[in-house]
């Protein structure tokens, strides 16, 4: 389910929001940043991710997720689970204002990078790093 505007930035003032973190690392043992154009986070290099949304089974966000964000769509099946995470930022996606509580399911998905098609509507540049830089 897709939450308009007004009722999503009420729903951000009032409760933390769950999403997916994809740990994406290549043939190389590195690992995937993208450098954010939208808030929060706005400017900072990010790992692939997003949103669940309300009714959305998490192996169905996990593929729209992998699709949105890589160009390709993964079966969660395909991933390591990682952990829990939480990212807190002053900002929210409507304003420098509002905060943002994100409860975060982390998973690690092995890719081969000529796989990704990366898209740039999210990120506006991508960056490979190794473990020992992270």
């Amino acid at each position: 389910m897709f939450i308009p505007s007004d009722k999503f930035r009420e729903v951000i003032k009032l409760t933390p929001l769950i999403s997916i973190d994809i740990l994406i690392e290549n043939e190389n043992g590195e690992y995937l940043f993208g450098l954010r154009n939208n808030r929060p986070a706005k400017n900072q290099f990010f790992v692939p991710g997003g949103r669940i949304r309300k009714s959305e089974f998490i192996e169905n966000a996990f593929k729209r997720i992998s699709f949105a964000e890589l160009g390709k769509e993964y079966d969660i099946s395909e991933s390591l689970f990682n952990g829990i995470w939480e990212h807190f930022y002053e900002e929210s996606f409507f304003s420098d204002a509002d905060a943002t509580h994100y409860i975060v399911l982390c998973y690690k998905l092995k890719v081969l990078k000529n796989e990704l098609n990366l898209p740039a509507d999210q990120h506006c540049e991508y960056i490979w790093i190794s473990e020992d830089k992270i």
